[in-house]
């Protein structure tokens, strides 16, 4: 939240708080309309604990000064802010679309990835949900020097599904080793349209070309 308001602090707060989201700069000094996804991870059922409501509260500062992308019910449209809250892992569906308990509508699910379907009506919609993930094995069964043709269509199927919803297509626990093959199967899910890829170690993406790393064998890149 300090660094959005230093961002922001060239506009008075009592103003800024009135603000569409749209009107907020976001922390990416390059590209200050991208938002930063916050995903947050539920350990632990939200009707067995208090964490939902633990959630809320922390959010409330960044919801008054109008930081959070929120779901427009009006104009049905998701009106992008300098941060999306995703709730994943024990996260609770039931409670995220209810209006009553997430009555700013601005923290979204993590929609299961391989159940969305493009013939069958899914409860998760862009109201409700900004990924789709799944881990990679259980999407497309165990993966071994790269993915294959048969779990690349339905790679290609399941993003499709997601994008057809409006959402992000995620795959977690990816290879992580050898480093060739972990290269080459993030530069599958790339070349398959992947909403977002999901690494551990973000320089490992950064710091160099891994695509060209991952053809020219084991043990180049680190």
């Amino acid at each position: 939240m300090y660094i959005l308001d230093e961002i922001n602090k060239s506009n008075p707060k009592d103003a800024l708080s009135t603000q569409t989201i749209q009107q907020a700069t976001g922390i990416y000094d390059a590209s200050p309309n991208t938002t930063l996804v916050l995903l947050l991870d539920f350990k632990n059922s939200a009707s067995k604990t208090d964490i939902w409501t633990a959630v809320q509260e922390h959010l409330q500062p960044l919801r008054e000064m109008s930081y959070l992308t929120y779901w427009n019910g009006t104009s049905k449209e998701r009106v992008l802010g300098p941060i999306t809250v995703v709730a994943t892992g024990e996260a609770p569906f039931d409670l995220i679309n209810d209006s009553k308990s997430n009555p700013s509508h601005d923290v979204f699910f993590d929609a299961p990835l391989n159940q969305l379907s493009s013939t069958v009506s899914s409860p998760y919609t862009m109201a409700n949900s900004y990924y789709a993930s799944v881990s990679l094995s259980k999407a497309v069964g165990k993966v071994w020097l790269g993915l294959t043709s048969s779990q690349l269509r339905t790679v290609e199927l399941q993003v499709k599904n997601a994008e057809d919803i409006g959402l992000l297509s995620r795959y977690w626990d990816t290879p992580a080793w050898p480093l060739n093959v972990r290269n080459g199967i993030w530069k599958q899910l790339v070349q398959k349209s992947v909403g977002v890829l999901n690494v551990d170690e973000l320089w490992t993406v950064s710091a160099r070309d891994w695509r060209i790393c991952w053809s020219v064998g084991w043990g180049i890149c680190a």
